[in-house]
């Protein structure tokens, strides 16, 4: 190694090394046995789980390097699976057509020999052109399909995490996500990058059909009925980590544009106890669950009920991000001691309700986040916003893409202005001298922050005079 290395002080040589890429930084733990050993703490932070045999086996490797494991905080599991749906070959061959326009559509080449993405080397993927190579595939989609089943019936996947995370004494954060591709999100805690395992577990499956995401319907067929999701997969996860992970503080459910099933809570009594023992521990929670109105049915209000009470056990929770239709109903009543930052995203909200929960937190609540969020019945935004500005203090609200009855009845749309944004914000954080007060406004984002006072000094000489 060259004399300007070898010297360097270890703490510089541990900032260089962590701001490499990670292939970057396979290369340079190559160099020598010091660089080998500080980087990798920077190797593997994130390990990733799926009810694969391919993907466990990677997990349990990771946990067996004495080096890697020890350095991994975050856990992601793949909540994607094979469609039992897509059993007969009837169904494949048919979502097998779909796929294969829909990949045209989205500027990927269909040669004589392969299917591939333009910047894909053609020899990775299979072969999609005739009905010999739809029969290959439905063949490998089979007996991976087998495989999931058996691995969710036989329970192996809980005992891999089991195994696995035993050796993972560090795991602060654990991801459930069925996309992991690049999408907006309107709630601005972020989930992570996770762009590079798409193309990887694709790779890994080796099938144009890959695991299909929650809800996913536009690969079937329109006759076909919906089936309920498989949730032992993500339940076993849980009682994995509420066994395992002491240290766990963030919990993310979902994304955007997923559609979590809310029936992962719904366990048996022991196990319910066991999934409500992880909210305990959790200082941020960011769930986008469907769920609906407490009034459908009787299974719809067991399933909130079920969610309520996992909420209801959070009580260190600083951080609570809801990403979907209907969240406000599980939140009524509810009360988070140490609750600093809320935001709302994608979803309907009654005014009462909303009134209700930030008044229930006005002593702690200091960040305000409301993104894409429909004010039902006949009061809108601005009056709404003047009363929660008589009791909350909040140091910052953000709101985006805001809608209201009101609005729509009055214009026909019911999305208010950035001036209406601007103006609801202002009410919000009426408490706020305005030379404290800063506003920020783009289309479609109105962000309103309390700044710090400025700083007098006093000559000390002429104070004592």
């Amino acid at each position: 190694m060259g004399a300007q290395t070898k010297d360097l002080p270890a703490e510089l040589l541990v900032e260089i090394l962590r701001c490499l890429p990670k292939f970057d930084l396979k290369s340079a733990r190559l160099t020598c046995i010091q660089w080998g050993s500080i980087g990798a703490q920077w190797l593997f932070e994130r390990v990733y789980f799926a009810p694969r045999k391919a993907a466990m086996q990677t997990f349990l490797n990771i946990a067996n390097n004495v080096i890697f494991s020890k350095n991994v905080n975050e856990l992601v599991y793949d909540g994607r699976l094979f469609a039992p749906q897509l059993e007969a070959y009837r169904p494949y061959r048919t979502a097998y057509g779909r796929v294969i326009r829909q990949r045209q559509q989205h500027g990927f080449h269909i040669g004589k020999d392969d299917w591939y993405p333009i910047d894909a080397h053609p020899g990775r993927h299979p072969r999609l052109n005739d009905e010999v190579n739809a029969a290959t595939s439905f063949a490998h989609h089979t007996r991976l399909l087998d495989q999931q089943q058996n691995i969710l019936h036989g329970r192996e996947d809980y005992q891999a995490l089991c195994r696995g995370l035993e050796k993972f004494p560090n795991i602060t954060k654990v991801v459930i996500l069925d996309t992991f591709s690049q999408f907006p999100d309107y709630i601005s805690i972020s989930c992570g990058d996770h762009l590079w395992y798409e193309p990887r577990s694709a790779n890994e499956v080796g099938l144009a059909i890959a695991p299909v995401r929650w809800r996913e319907k536009h690969i079937f067929d329109d006759n076909e009925p919906e089936l309920p999701w498989d949730v032992r997969g993500i339940q076993n996860l849980i009682l994995a980590v509420a066994s395992h992970c002491e240290k766990i503080r963030e919990l993310y459910i979902g994304s955007q544009t997923s559609f979590p099933p809310l029936t992962i809570f719904r366990m048996p009594e022991h196990d319910l106890a066991n999934a409500c023992a992880i909210t305990r521990r959790l200082i941020c929670l960011k769930i986008s669950c469907y769920t609906p109105r407490m009034d459908v049915d009787e299974e719809d209000i067991e399933l909130s009920s079920c969610l309520h009470r996992v909420l209801s056990e959070a009580k260190q929770l600083q951080v609570l991000a809801s990403n979907k239709n209907h969240v406000d109903d599980p939140f009524v009543g509810q009360y988070w001691p140490c609750l600093t930052t809320l935001e709302l995203g994608v979803c309907c909200v009654f005014p009462s309700n909303l009134r209700e929960i930030t008044r229930a937190h006005t002593d702690t609540l200091r960040e305000l986040g409301l993104r894409n969020v429909y004010l039902e019945g006949d009061e809108g935004w601005e009056s709404l916003g003047i009363e929660m500005g008589q009791f909350l203090k909040l140091h910052c609200i953000t709101l985006g893409s805001l809608a209201d009855q009101v609005t729509e009845d009055q214009i026909g749309s019911p999305y208010i202005t950035n001036e209406g944004m601007l103006a609801t914000a202002c009410n919000v954080m009426q408490w706020v001298p305005r030379g404290r007060l800063q506003l920020e406004k783009e289309e479609g984002l109105v962000n309103a922050r309390l700044i710090a006072a400025p700083v007098l000094s006093v000559d000390l000489d002429e104070q004592m005079e």
